[in-house]
């Protein structure tokens, strides 16, 4: 596998996103959890819970959940607790990577029009109930079809977006009530934001996130998203104890500024407006993208120090951060 480089040859993957990607593989050898994985890509939801996995592909529960388990340490899925249910969704690279190898068939034109729209309904009226009293079922309506729009476009996300959808679009109706007052911030509101949101910025949310916990709250947006996260950020985040989570390139927009109390940009600081009543930092950090490790674990680095410093300005003094660092 290889990518051609600026200079017209060709340069092979990183060993880590090789690795990565070879254990992945190994993992979908197993002909049960490619089943799995291939029933959460088709969903029609996005997402489908343990039990409805369960009799989808004909095996006992106890079953099921030990694949679950090594499709999530993997990477491939995520997991989401529902009262008494665990629900599991593909995971980003999962999509990117894999949703053409188990895709059990293309619709035509107009099936995935119909496809698309029902599933955009059912996430519409899951957020409208969420948001009830705060928006009207039109507004998440509309932000629900503008998030999906903004992900297949500035994104370049093209295939099984529903199961991005939902968490873009809750997170931006979020901003816009803490923007305009509905609902009140319990704790500093930080973003951080570079070109292609897949490198940078994402390694400082995962850092602040380890370090501050429930002491502030992080969102990340890119001018020009990426296809997919930069698969050397999971080793050198490994390498240090700070899990990545279930974060995906997401495009830049008006209401997470807004939001924000802090606005950090990474040589993007032109594309971001300004607001009053922010503190906006510019960090000039190196871009990972094709960088060999070595120069990689020191941006890391350069980011841990900012974050540090960060920590110290942006989290009350005394508060508990609900984590703890190694």
């Amino acid at each position: 596998m290889t990518t051609e480089s600026g200079g017209g040859g060709l340069r092979p993957i990183s060993r880590s996103a090789a690795t990565e990607i070879a254990q992945q593989l190994k993992v979908l050898a197993d002909p049960a959890r490619l089943q799995l994985l291939a029933v959460l890509i088709d969903h029609e939801d996005g997402e489908a819970s343990a039990g409805e996995l369960a009799a989808s592909v004909a095996l006992s529960p106890s079953t099921v959940s030990h694949h679950l388990g090594v499709l999530h340490r993997a990477r491939m899925v995520e997991k989401e607790r529902r009262g008494t249910e665990i629900h599991y969704r593909p995971s980003h690279d999962a999509l990117a990577r894999y949703a053409r190898l188990v895709e059990t068939g293309s619709p035509g034109p107009a099936q995935g029009l119909i496809r698309v729209d029902a599933v955009l309904g059912r996430v519409a009226d899951q957020l409208a109930a969420r948001f009830s009293g705060i928006f009207s079922p039109e507004t998440v309506e509309r932000y629900v079809v503008e998030s999906y729009q903004l992900l297949a476009g500035r994104a370049r996300i093209t295939r099984y977006l529903p199961s991005l959808t939902s968490s873009f679009a809750a997170e931006r109706l979020t901003a816009l009530a803490q923007a305009q007052g509905i609902v009140v911030k319990g704790v500093p509101e930080v973003l951080f934001v570079c070109v292609q949101n897949s490198g940078r910025s994402q390694l400082a949310a995962a850092v602040l996130k380890f370090i501050a916990g429930a002491r502030a709250h992080v969102r990340t947006a890119g001018s020009a998203p990426a296809r997919a996260l930069n698969p050397e950020l999971v080793t050198v985040l490994d390498e240090i104890g700070v899990p990545l989570g279930a974060e995906f390139p997401k495009p830049l927009t008006d209401d997470v500024v807004r939001a924000a109390d802090y606005v950090i940009t990474m040589g993007c600081g032109d594309a971001c407006p300004v607001y009053p009543g922010r503190r906006y930092l510019d960090w000039a950090i190196d871009d990972p993208a094709g960088r060999p490790m070595e120069e990689i674990r020191r941006i890391r680095d350069d980011v841990v120090s900012r974050v540090e410093g960060l920590v110290a300005e942006v989290v009350p003094a005394g508060a508990s951060s609900g984590a703890t660092r190694r």
